[in-house]
Parts: structure tokens; sequence; C-alpha cells
């Protein structure tokens, strides 16, 4: 377990999109009243976390419940089409954006208004805008994903506290919200409906950079540096030894990026000494704004119970024991999607270069079959992922398929960066 060392106009969906198009990004408004069954607060609301994200389970214009991710990284409600097709949602014209990835991604705005119902609280009259997420994000996820709440949504008025060692949520009126004694306080700037923080980083030759970055519950990972950043201060150069890999996916497609490692990492009075990082170098979307240095993950969120007060630009973080193997980098070597309808197939889509699954023959397109005898029909892929963050050293019994053909190896995990 770790403890943490204590130190003295576009906008983005981390998860999603990233939204340049100004008729879409006016879509993105607060929504309606909210009601909370006791007056005042909604409690211990269960969530699922799912690659790093806030999975909850929600009904929508009294269907469902649907699974949406809780993204600070969104402004404001996305729907997938198969959900607006269900509750019969009329669309108009579609605007291409980017996203997480390089391809472009068509959202459409519709003239419909949401409810939105999750344990103890209603969102009334929610804007949302539709697009295909489940098609393209899916697969990276391992699981469906039937759209997002993002800021507007439930941030903007309220205090949200995520609790990811019990994985609840608490919403509370501003007014009545009692702020922990042993909470650090940390200020932050609200643009366009995302959470903007002050942090500097600490390169491994000791060279420190200072810059704002958005913190985004709907992005996998630690962090990712946005390239311009990266560029200007030649990062590739100075951070050391990387990588270059698959690191996720969004509605862009499959994401790459170059990933190292950080001396330290330093906002808020914590330090977060080692954290591995991207360094992108993609040229358009998320990863490509100008804006700011980059984005802050969920990886580093969960080192703490984290409440957000948007209202007040404040956070409060308040520290918690945590493991440290289950947020670190995937020592594997190996990215895995789930890509058939009933998410039950794993295939390799990248293997790193004389990374632990190169050196046990694997391969990018085999197939998965078995991990220590449990079939991959009988598990899913977080659990997969979870079990390649364990500690370096464990070993596991392979049986993939290539070319119709069922093949067995040892895979033994190490750091690969």
């Amino acid at each position: 377990m770790s403890v943490l060392c204590r130190m003295g106009r576009i906008l983005t969906i981390g998860l999603l999109t990233f939204l340049a198009a100004s008729p879409v990004s006016a879509q993105f408004q607060p929504g309606g009243e909210v009601v909370f069954e006791n007056g005042e607060n909604a409690l211990d609301i269960l969530f699922e976390l799912n690659s790093d994200k806030i999975y909850l389970q929600v009904e929508v214009n009294n269907r469902g419940p649907y699974w949406l991710v809780l993204d600070t990284g969104s402004p404001g409600m996305i729907l997938d089409t198969r959900v607006a097709e269900e509750l019969n949602i009329q669309t108009d014209e579609g605007y291409q954006v980017g996203g997480a990835g390089e391809k472009p991604f068509t959202l459409e705005p519709t003239d419909s208004v949401f409810d939105a119902v999750l344990p103890g609280m209603t969102l009334l009259d929610q804007p949302a805008l539709v697009g295909g997420i489940d098609a393209v994000v899916g697969p990276f996820e391992g699981r469906r994903i039937d759209g997002v709440l993002g800021g507007y949504n439930i941030f903007a008025n309220f205090v949200v506290e995520i609790d990811y060692g019990t994985q609840k949520i608490g919403v509370y009126k501003r007014d009545i919200y009692a702020q922990p004694d042993n909470g650090t306080v940390v200020p932050i700037t609200i643009e366009g409906g995302h959470c903007v923080i002050e942090a500097t980083s600490v390169l491994l030759n000791g060279d420190t950079l200072t810059g704002e970055f958005m913190l985004d519950t709907g992005l996998r990972g630690t962090m990712v540096f946005n390239t311009p950043f990266v560029n200007e201060h030649d990062l590739l150069t100075r951070c050391g030894k990387t990588i270059y890999t698959t690191t996720g996916g969004g509605v862009g497609g499959e994401v790459k990026s170059h990933v190292g490692r950080l001396k330290d990492f330093v906002f808020g009075g914590f330090s977060l000494g080692g954290l591995h990082a991207g360094f992108s170098q993609i040229s358009f979307g998320a990863f490509a704004s100008e804006e700011k240095a980059g984005i802050i993950g969920a990886a580093v969120l969960q080192r703490f119970r984290v409440v957000f007060d948007y209202a007040g630009e404040r956070l409060i973080l308040l520290e918690h024991d945590y493991n440290e193997e289950s947020l670190d980098f995937d020592k594997s070597g190996m990215f895995l999607v789930s890509d058939v309808d009933d998410r039950s197939v794993y295939r390799v889509i990248d293997v790193i270069e004389g990374s632990p699954a190169d050196e046990a023959g694997l391969e990018p397109q085999d197939i998965i079959r078995e991990i220590d005898g449990t079939t991959a029909k009988d598990t899913s892929l977080e659990q997969i992922r979870r079990l390649f963050r364990r500690e370096a050293g464990t070993t596991f019994s392979i049986v993939y398929q290539r070319d119709g053909r069922l093949n067995s190896t040892k895979l033994t995990l190490r750091k690969v960066i």
C-alpha cells in the first residue's frame, strides 16, 4: 500500500471528443432542476470502475437503466445512437469532431431534453448530443458504453464527492456540504465546463515545467502531455527513455503515445513520484490542443478521495491508502480489445518489442482464449487488465489462437517502462 508524500475557448471531452465546432459546443448548456429525494443530497451512489472510468446506472426518460460514464472531461450529456433510437429521439444534421485518436467522429444535436434518474436524485430537462460511442469506444472498454454525464449535468452547481476506495459517489447542495477536517483544498478554475488545475512536472534529469492541466475522470491512465506542449519543450528528448505503444481508445479510434516516467509530479501540495506519463504526438483531437499542457487522468485521481466544488472553484483531496501496482502501467507489454458484440473475445492489437508478451511469442491479431485455466468467456477485459498490472515476476499460462490454431505460452510480468 502507498501513502502520498505531502509538499508544502475550445471544449474538450477527454474520454470522447474535442469540440472545435461552435454549433456543437453551444449544445452543452446547463439543464433544468435537480431534485433530491431527501431534499439536500444523494449519498452512496454506487459505481463500477472500468478502464479507470466511473460507470453509473442511470434511467433516461423512464427507460433503462443505461450505463453512463461520469466524465469531468465532458461539459454535458452524450447518448449512444442505440439509446437515442430506443427513446425515439430525432436528431439534426451531425457535426464532425475530433477526439482521443485521430479519426473524425460525428455528433448529432437534438432539440429533445432528458430526465436522468440516479439513486437518490433526478436530473430534469438535460440537453444532450447523440453519437455512436459504443461502436468506437466499447471495444477498448470491453463493455457497453451507453453515454456520458458531464460537468453541466451534476458538477456545475453541486459538490460531488468521489470515493474510489468504496466506489461510491455523494452529491450535495453546496450550502449543506461540510468540508472534512483532513481535506486539502486545491484551487481550480472552470473553463467551458471543465476543471483546470496548475501542476509542476519534474523530469528525470531534474528539469521542471509548470502548466495548466485539465482534470478528467474519463481519461484512462495517469496523464498525457499534449502534443504542442511536448514539442515546445522538446520533451521526447528531455524525458528519458520512452516506449511507443497503444494506451487506449476514444471516438477517434486507437490512441498511441510515447510513454515514459516522471521524477515527480506536483499539484495542490502533493508530490507523486515516479508516475508514468504519455507524451502525445497526435496532430488532431483532444491531445493536439494548444490550450493546456495536458490532461490528468483517473489513475492519479484514484490516489485520493476527491471532492469537486466547481462553483467554489476548489478541489478537496483526502489521502487514503491505495495499491500502487494497480495504478501503474501494464506489465504484459500488450494491449487487448474486445471487438465482438458480446465482448467475450479478447484480441491483441499491439505488442511492445522486447516486452514479456513479445518474449512469450504473442503477436497482434492473436486471440486470448485462456489465462491460468480460466476461459476468456468467463472473465472480462477489465479483469484481464488488472491481472497484467500485478507485481512484477507474476507468471501466467496463456492459451491463444492464431490462424485457427490453439497455442500455449508462459508470460511473466515486469515493468516495460
